[in-house]
């Protein structure tokens, strides 16, 4: 590993590193429903796609997502902590990461 201006490089490939996460978490795809949800939310949902695709994403899977950004808990778009859905066993919402579990 080798440091440069705030960077960092590790000298692992990409589908090597992408290898090891799909061992260790669910990683859902982008579908239909999610791309169609990203343009349902309210105008005070922040733009950013980013965030409209996680956000849509937890719409979509049922999931609950726990956020500081303080526009997408304001929305109320978004099931949020503290409102608590179920989510798929070791499921992965874009950006928050659930374990797989145990069989």
């Amino acid at each position: 590993m080798s440091f440069q201006k705030k960077r960092f490089r590790i000298d692992v490939s990409l589908e090597s590193s992408l290898y090891e996460v799909e061992q260790k978490f669910v990683v859902l795809p982008i579908t239909r429903a999610v791309g169609v949800q990203t343009l349902a939310f309210p105008p005070d949902y922040p733009n950013d796609p980013a965030d409209r695709i996680i956000g849509a994403t937890a719409v979509v899977q049922g999931l609950t997502l726990v956020t500081a950004d303080q526009a997408i808990r304001k929305s109320g778009a978004v099931p949020q902590s503290g409102e608590h859905s179920p989510r798929p066993r070791g499921a992965v919402c874009p950006g928050f990461l659930f374990p797989r579990e145990s069989d």
